[in-house]
């Protein structure tokens, strides 16, 4: 009996079940706080695709002040030269330079990937995107932004 107890002093280690254990609670936490994060995550891409939104209505705004008229939508699918796609995606050429100024250096990305998407009726315009939460279209125009 006397040599078991020393060989049971003798013994370094965790056991099989305490390493399970361990890793249980883990793995736990580290869902609690991917819970806790994600939403989080989700509003502060949304608040930059706002962000984003105001940047192009602002240079919107800037160039129909200076021509009276509103950057319409080019006949093709974005190509080099074009602002706007006929489907109404905003292109990489939104960076638009007339008379040597420039009304937006770099179209702003989406957090995601996302197209913006601009539409012109008569002098009306909207550009718009799609948010994460909730769902809804984040539309802006004439100096304002709101969710449908």
């Amino acid at each position: 009996m006397q040599k078991y107890k020393i060989q049971l002093k003798l013994s370094k280690g965790f056991t099989l079940i305490e390493v399970l254990i361990v890793i249980l609670i883990i793995a736990l936490l580290i869902t609690i706080i991917m819970i806790k994060i994600g939403p989080s995550q989700a509003k502060a891409r949304d608040s930059k695709r706002e962000n984003n939104l105001k940047q192009i209505m602002t240079a919107v705004e800037f160039y129909n002040s200076e021509y009276g008229k509103l950057p319409k939508h080019s006949l093709g699918n974005c190509g080099d030269n074009d602002v706007i796609a006929k489907n109404g995606k905003i292109c990489s050429g939104f960076a638009f330079k007339t008379n040597d100024k420039t009304y937006i250096h770099e179209l702003p990305k989406d957090p995601l990937g996302q197209d913006y998407e601009y539409s012109v009726i008569s002098d009306i315009y909207k550009i718009q995107t799609k948010t994460e939460k909730p769902v809804q279209t984040l539309v802006c125009s004439r100096n304002s932004c709101w969710r449908e």
